[in-house]
């Protein structure tokens, strides 16, 4: 290594002596605060409302009437090895999620006993418009800074829409849209649907989305979900009668299923022939 004989036996002769070899703390000048107010300080900092040095010096004022500076509280949340740090944003698709989803599609891409050809997937789903601002962060600690949710606006739209080989249908926009009521009065409780109903899936995808699938396949077959408006009798027996290749809903009423990750609707048909 190129060291002298002396400095490596001084180095030695100072771990033997004092267990370890890094520069002893220096005495410096002495800190402001005393051990109470940083206790208070380490205190005020793990309240939800004290956010920012200056509102943790603000509040051991009130408190206990001690006066610190935003920079002396600064610097004696630095020493007890704190940050300022915003909450970690979960993604929306992890890793091993995004993995299982491009597994799924190369393990089905040019499969033989796969029937792509002739299967409308039909599906819905809410998007949510999504904060641009990242969440407030707080002084803390890197393994206490904790993790949260991708904060969302409350403006979203529901949409409706099919896709095979040969492309996609036109996107419908039904309720759960903001600002977009439903048309379709509950039975039941003589009030507006909330969510989407047997009357508007009819209206929407029955009628509007099947009339696009036949003029790509004479024979084609449709996929959809389990939820309660798909199956109510009306749209069954419509169905049935309208769609010539059979139906087939995602836990297998014809064929075998291909179940695909997540809980969205990946499911497809499985030549039973």
């Amino acid at each position: 290594m190129g060291c002298r004989h002396g400095f490596v036996k001084r180095w030695v002769t100072r771990y033997k002596q004092l267990g370890q070899v890094r520069d002893s703390p220096r005495s410096g000048k002495p800190h402001k605060a005393s051990a109470a107010a940083v206790q208070h300080v380490l205190m005020a900092a793990q309240l939800p409302e004290c956010t920012s040095a200056a509102d943790i010096a603000a509040r051991i004022k009130q408190d206990v009437e001690v006066q610190l500076s935003r920079s002396s509280v600064t610097r004696i949340l630095k020493r007890k090895g704190m940050q300022h740090l915003s909450p970690k944003v979960v993604p929306l698709l992890t890793a091993m999620q995004k993995a299982a989803r491009i597994e799924f599609a190369r393990a089905a891409l040019r499969t033989e006993v796969m029937s792509w050809r002739r299967v409308l997937i039909t599906d819905s789903k809410y998007f949510k418009l999504y904060a641009i601002s990242k969440p407030a962060g707080r002084w803390c600690t890197p393994a206490s800074r904790g993790r949260v949710a991708r904060p969302k606006t409350r403006i979203a739209v529901h949409a409706y829409m099919g896709c095979c080989r040969h492309g996609t249908t036109t996107l419908k926009f039904v309720t759960g849209t903001h600002k977009q009521a439903s048309k379709h009065v509950n039975p039941k409780t003589k009030r507006l649907h909330t969510g989407v109903g047997q009357d508007e899936y009819h209206a929407v995808e029955v009628n509007r989305l099947f009339q696009q699938a036949g003029k790509w396949a004479d024979n084609w077959q449709l996929q959809q979900d389990n939820a309660p408006p798909y199956k109510t009798a009306q749209n069954m027996a419509y169905i049935t009668a309208n769609v010539p290749g059979g139906h087939f809903l995602k836990t297998g009423l014809r064929g075998k299923l291909l179940a695909g990750p997540g809980n969205s609707a990946t499911a497809m048909y499985t030549a039973s022939s």
